[in-house]
């Protein structure tokens, strides 16, 4: 139990640092709120790298299968099918 000015309810300027937010309560998050600062100021081409990086690698993903695809097809028509049949 305090006395003085702590009994009074005016805390320290520390003690709203440590306090715990109650459920439900938002609580300031200043690495959160300067990322969305930061996507406002990005370039524009900044943009369109990060929106164009998922089409671009589902693309090379296509391209490695088919090229997989393709080898396969050559091993089973020119060095299994003489060797087996």
């Amino acid at each position: 139990m305090g006395t003085g000015v702590e009994a009074g309810g005016i805390a320290s300027p520390y003690a709203r640092r440590l306090r715990q937010p109650a459920y439900g309560e938002y609580t300031e998050q200043p690495e959160v709120e300067a990322q969305y600062e930061r996507a406002e100021q990005e370039p524009a081409t900044d943009g369109f790298v990060r929106r164009a990086q998922w089409p671009v690698l589902c693309a090379l993903a296509g391209v490695e299968i088919a090229w997989l695809l393709a080898l396969m097809y050559v091993i089973h028509r020119f060095l299994l099918s003489p060797i087996l049949g």
